[in-house]
């Protein structure tokens, strides 16, 4: 089994640096797959479990999943709208978990976000890489890329990095932005995405297998 994961802050290029990255090493490239695996397995609208990808349910969320699993919510047939308020934050989480693993025994795998390098960490011939860069460059991508004010951007990073964290705090105990969760770290601001997969490759070539962590 020979994986890459890749974990990235929203308007950095990760997923960009991530496509380049499978091609340049003739791996499959791993993303809307554990999207899709998990609405496949959970039997629910694509778009639904998206919503609950990387995220954990907040307050009014989760009292309606305790009222519906209580039977005190009537009203007729569940609507795919409303599946995702009732689906259990730890089964979404252990099937996510599920697809990741059988997306990294197909062996030669670049996979992309989804909390895979927690999912995978500790695993011999998995690299785990984190791509970063300053506030005002990620809002700048965001702002051309969806076509948004600088507040609206800021907006919508501040709200992803927030669901991440929370999630990766709640299911793994960890700090996903933190150094020690990763074999390489970079910050995407410093280079252009051609050089940033070229420092990747450099790293997995020179790590080889069985992969041990930098800082041990």
């Amino acid at each position: 089994m020979t994986a890459i994961t890749i974990e990235y802050q929203m308007g950095c290029g990760g997923r960009d640096i991530a496509r380049m990255l499978a091609e340049q090493l003739g791996f499959s490239y791993v993303d809307r797959e554990i999207v899709k695996g998990v609405a496949r397995e959970l039997h629910v609208e694509e778009g639904t479990a998206d919503q609950h990808d990387e995220r954990v349910s907040g307050l009014l969320e989760r009292a309606i999943t305790m009222l519906w699993a209580a039977g005190e919510l009537t009203g007729g047939a569940v609507s795919a709208e409303n599946t995702l308020a009732m689906m259990d934050d730890t089964l979404y989480h252990q099937v996510t978990c599920q697809v990741i693993t059988a997306a990294a025994r197909r062996s030669e795998v670049v996979i992309v976000g989804h909390g895979a390098s927690f999912a995978l960490a500790g695993w011999e011939d998995v690299m785990h890489v984190g791509l970063y860069a300053p506030l005002e460059r990620r809002a700048a991508t965001i702002m051309g890329r969806m076509h948004v004010d600088r507040a609206e951007a800021q907006r919508r990073i501040a709200q992803r990095d927030l669901d991440r964290a929370r999630y990766m705090k709640q299911f793994y105990q960890a700090n996903w932005r933190e150094a020690d969760h990763y074999h390489l770290m970079i910050d995407t601001s410093l280079f252009v995405p051609e050089r940033v997969v070229d420092l990747i490759v450099q790293a997995w070539r020179t790590v080889r297998r069985p992969i041990t962590m930098l800082y041990s």
